[in-house]
């Protein structure tokens, strides 16, 4: 779907706590007025008399959904308050809290049916809102029959998620529904269930999303490698010789027609500093590794692929780089080149530079971005690292294999882990 037609995605929308709170529940109110369905599933989380109660026939509507509700307008014998925020609560947590008092409290969300009201108070961060909620009860009736439930946005979200998947699989769906759930996704994505990689087909919705962050739930929990990053990606420290980094992503998703077309990638930057560089090219290490074909890890080959790179770096970052080498090239890519190549190169030097690369390709400086990060900048100097990135190929078909067993992703994804240390860890060493 078009994410500029989804009703609650507004241009020049603000990311302001007041503004995303103030839509939350404005959106949730509309789900609950024009989506039978979540309606109904929706207090029968939180009234455990709901069930019991009889709805007779009528013209008008048996509930009353309403937003920013003064608590002094309000009628019915049982209250129940519900805490809707990031975080859970116990009813003993809310007995314990003292109310807030303040004059004529305005309640976020209000449901009334029978002589039942739900009070909600709305908060889409862990900001313990009890006081504030205490007080709203006790400022619409004081001796009202007060329940207490605790209604966290994780459990709403999967929720209306549950719903929503009911309602298209009947040929009913609710754009409403649909529409607020994509917006939940889009700015609280932590809030979603995450998918087990064998709950999910070629067919759903943001695919590679929900495989790296199952990905990165598991990875989170292993204990073979360091983890440097893993919300943002899935980033494993090493501490190999000729390489510092270990990185999972999945490969290109965009054309895939099945699962079998998808692989995992364990990907690694072998000599990426001068001094990984020595112990790559120290024997014939990284020849070894650029014609290195597959790896077996128990019984099973899984493909390799390297590319030679060259690196060009100023601080110790990287910007720029040339990795179109031909594989009739590879043989140049040596210990030879390295001594010669490799190291700090001031500006009076840069034509030796272009002498030794251009073997590979006269268009390297293009190529590589040379010209605009290097010679036309204010530079003076630059570090050149040589290289082998290395990339490990796991169907993605085996891991989700895998997750069909009581932590087999765990142990399946510790497997290779394990065998890439043992693999490639030593070399240099």
């Amino acid at each position: 779907m078009n994410r500029h037609m989804n009703l609650f995605r507004f241009y020049g929308e603000s990311e302001s706590k007041e503004k995303l709170e103030n839509n939350l529940t404005k959106g949730l109110a509309l789900c609950l007025k024009y989506d039978p369905s979540l309606l109904h599933s929706f207090i029968a989380e939180i009234d455990p008399l709901y069930s019991s109660i009889t709805i007779p026939p009528q013209d008008s509507s048996f509930f009353d959904i309403g937003i920013q509700v003064p608590s002094n307008g309000l009628e019915g014998e049982r209250v129940i308050a519900v805490s809707m925020t990031v975080d859970d609560y116990t009813s003993a947590q809310y007995d314990a809290v003292k109310k807030r008092l303040t004059k004529s409290p305005i309640i976020d969300l209000v449901i009334t049916y029978a002589d039942t009201v739900i009070i909600c108070e709305i908060k889409p961060t862990n900001e313990n809102c009890l006081a504030q909620l205490k007080n709203q009860v006790f400022s619409y009736k004081k001796n009202a029959k007060e329940t207490f439930k605790s209604f966290s946005w994780k459990k709403v979200a999967a929720l209306i998620e549950k719903v929503t998947n009911v309602n298209k699989s009947m040929g009913q769906p609710s754009h409403i529904s649909s529409d607020y759930l994509d917006m939940l996704k889009g700015h609280f994505p932590m809030w979603h269930q995450i998918s087990r990689l064998n709950e999910l087909t070629i067919r759903t919705k943001n695919l590679q999303y929900n495989i790296e962050q199952r990905l990165i739930e598991v990875c989170s929990s292993l204990n073979e490698m360091e983890l440097t990053d893993f919300k943002r990606r899935i980033s494993f420290q090493l501490k190999w010789a000729m390489a510092t980094e270990l990185k999972i992503q999945t490969s290109e998703i965009n054309g895939a027609i099945c699962l079998e077309d998808i692989f995992i990638e364990f990907c690694f930057w072998a000599g990426d500093t001068k001094k990984q560089g020595h112990a790559l090219f120290k024997g014939d290490y990284a020849q070894q590794l650029l014609f290195k074909k597959n790896m077996t890890i128990r019984n099973e080959a899984f493909s390799i692929n390297s590319e030679p790179y060259i690196r060009v770096s100023s601080w110790q970052k990287g910007i720029a780089w040339f990795d179109n080498i031909k594989k009739e090239d590879y043989s140049l890519f040596n210990k030879s080149l390295f001594d010669k190549l490799a190291g700090r190169w001031r500006v009076k030097d840069w034509a030796k530079v272009d002498k030794l690369v251009s073997k590979f390709d006269l268009d390297w400086k293009e190529q590589s971005k040379w010209d605009d990060e290097v010679e036309n900048s204010n530079r003076t100097q630059v570090d050149i690292s040589m290289g082998v990135r290395t990339k490990l190929y796991v169907p993605f078909s085996t891991l989700r294999k895998a997750e069909s067993k009581n932590n087999g992703l765990n142990i399946k994804l510790r497997e290779i882990l394990q065998a890439m240390n043992t693999e490639f860890g030593s070399i240099g060493g």
